[in-house]
């Protein structure tokens, strides 16, 4: 039963696909968790002032429908000069496809947190429409003292091997023969390739790991090729 309470009450997956039908709209309802997710996308550099939720209630005669709820994104509206003029509401769905994935991660750390924490938060293709710098300051968090849940990352970027990772956070996967993907860490590599003072990157991008695609680009070029 254990088991069962811990994936659905202390697993949380964000994946590539844009979706936030998954989060309860009753996060936002608390002032505190307004104003951090207010703060957070601003110093995130989205533009985005603050975030309301729309609740669509069904008519009356409608017992088949449920109340649903709109993520809307508060923007400012500026004139030709230059000055704000009012503020434009967007829903989510309609933001570019980093800042969807920066509201809903800001969102997933929040719920982890009104939740007392000790959650597992996986992030599938965790670079997707997000800049490096973006990447960067949130594994940041993620090692940080006052993070007190546990995030796993799926991901392409090979640069975020650098980010001050020790090497049992470390793990790569590589398919064998069979299509069947093994899941090693650079900890098993022993003290000559896990030294943290060498770029873990450029050793990888050397093959020293493995787990690097083997691409012939000019036969791919024949392929392609009508």
């Amino acid at each position: 039963m254990a088991v069962f309470d811990w994936f659905k009450n202390d697993l949380i997956i964000v994946d590539s696909q844009i979706d936030n039908a998954h989060f309860d709209a009753d996060i936002l309802k608390s002032k505190g968790t307004k104003e951090a997710l207010k703060h957070f996308l601003r110093v995130a550099d989205t533009g985005i002032q603050g975030i309301r939720i729309q609740t669509t209630i069904p008519e009356a005669n409608n017992h088949q429908l449920q109340s649903a709820a709109t993520l809307l994104t508060i923007h400012k509206a500026y004139d030709d000069t230059g000055h704000v003029v009012r503020e434009v509401e967007i829903p989510l769905t309609q933001e570019s496809t980093g800042t969807q994935r920066i509201v809903l991660i800001a969102l997933a750390i929040l719920n982890a947190q009104l939740q007392h924490q000790n959650k597992t938060i996986f992030f599938d293709e965790f670079e997707t429409g997000l800049h490096e710098e973006m990447l960067v300051a949130l594994v940041a968090f993620f090692n940080s003292e006052q993070n007190e849940n546990q995030f796993v990352i799926t991901s392409h970027q090979i640069d975020l091997l650098d980010q001050q990772l020790r090497v049992d956070q470390i793990y790569f996967t590589e398919k064998n023969f069979r299509g069947e993907s093994d899941l090693y860490s650079v900890f098993d590599y022993g003290d000559d390739l896990s030294r943290s003072d060498i770029a873990f990157s450029k050793r990888y991008r050397k093959g020293q790991f493995g787990a690097v695609p083997i691409i012939y680009s000019d036969e791919l070029n024949k392929a392609l090729r009508l």
